[in-house]
Order: C-alpha cells, then sequence, then structure tokens
C-alpha cells in the first residue's frame, strides 16, 4: 500500500503473532511520515526484541507524522542501548512519538529499556528518557486499559528517568490503566518538560 502499513489487523493469536526485530540493529515497526491515523490499525501483536543500536528514537514502535490505533498488542523487551557511544542519549525504548497521537487500547507496555549496556551502564555522560513512551513536538498519545510496567533506563541520569516523558507540548492521557514498577528505586512518574 502507498501508505506502509495502513490495516495490519488479524484475531488475536500471541504464539503467531509477533513481530520480533531480534537482532543488533534497528527498531521493529517505522512509521516515518507515512501518514497513518487512527483509522489505521495495528491489532493483536507482540512487538519486541529490538535491540537497536543504529537508532537512538523508538525501540518498539517509531512514530513520527503517524497516528496509528494500537490494540490488544504488547509491546516488550525493547532496548535502546547505542553503539558507538558517541550516541549517548536514547528516547522511548517501547515507543517514540514526534508530532503524532496514536491510540492504544488494551495494551501490555513492559521491560522495555534505555540508556546504555554492559560497561558504560555507570557512566554519568550516558542518558536515557522515556523507556516506556518519550512523546515530542504535540503528541498527545491516549492509552486506554493498557499497563505500564517494569520499564526503565540504565543510564547516568537514572534519578531522574522516568518511563513516560512528555517534551514539547506533549501530553499523555491515561484512562482505567495501571502504572507500576517503572524505574524502581528511582524516579518512576510522569514527567513533562
Amino acid at each position: 500500500p502507498d501508505k506502509g502499513i495502513t490495516a495490519l489487523s488479524h484475531k488475536r493469536k500471541f504464539g503467531e503473532s509477533i513481530l520480533n526485530q531480534g537482532a543488533r540493529g534497528n527498531r521493529v515497526i517505522t512509521n516515518d511520515n507515512n501518514g497513518l491515523t487512527n483509522a489505521d490499525i495495528i491489532d493483536g501483536f507482540t512487538i519486541g526484541g529490538s535491540f537497536a543500536n543504529i537508532a537512538s528514537e523508538g525501540g518498539g514502535i517509531y512514530n513520527k507524522n503517524s497516528s496509528p490505533s494500537i490494540v490488544n498488542c504488547i509491546i516488550t523487551d525493547n532496548s535502546l542501548f547505542p553503539f558507538p557511544y558517541y550516541i549517548n542519549k536514547t528516547y522511548g525504548g517501547g515507543l517514540y512519538n514526534d508530532n503524532s497521537s496514536p491510540v492504544l487500547i488494551n495494551c501490555i507496555i513492559k521491560n522495555n529499556k534505555v540508556g546504555v549496556d554492559g560497561n558504560q551502564a555507570s557512566n554519568s555522560s550516558y542518558y536515557g528518557y522515556g523507556s516506556a513512551l518519550y512523546n515530542v513536538n504535540n503528541s498527545n498519545p491516549k492509552l486506554y486499559n493498557c499497563t505500564i510496567k517494569d520499564n526503565y533506563s540504565i543510564s547516568g541520569n537514572n534519578g531522574d528517568a522516568p518511563a513516560i516523558v512528555n517534551v514539547g507540548s506533549s501530553t499523555t492521557s491515561l484512562y482505567n490503566s495501571i502504572y507500576m514498577n517503572n524505574n524502581k528505586g528511582t524516579s518512576s512518574g510522569i514527567v513533562s518538560y
């Protein structure tokens, strides 16, 4: 289709519906200026396994000027650990939204990471922001009946590394959703700058 993914929908079968990047490299789903709207649906997938060491934004899903509906999905086990290490800031382990307002319904966002791994984890010059979601440039995602848990930053800014970050007139709206155990032992709230 001319927009890329315009209607990716089917009955939910977790064992048979896995989108897995599975290797060092890039994110799982990239919606870059493809014009998706809330009428375009990604339904019933596990979106995970990204170990994005080339991209610094969006481990699981990257939305730029793209606002799909994401329904009955599990966004899990995505990591933004840059290599080479001169890329020292990472944003949005689960989802990154740039001028994008996706709607998430009945989704789980868990165990996503930003920052650095290995021997650089204690280096104070490496930062990870928004281990679950990072929203910038008037992005206003809405989450209904979702669970956001066990997302964290492994980086020098653990003291200021909430799982959801809103920047540049962005907001995140949560409805009947659970937000728990994110960045255990450090700042775990939702931050807007």
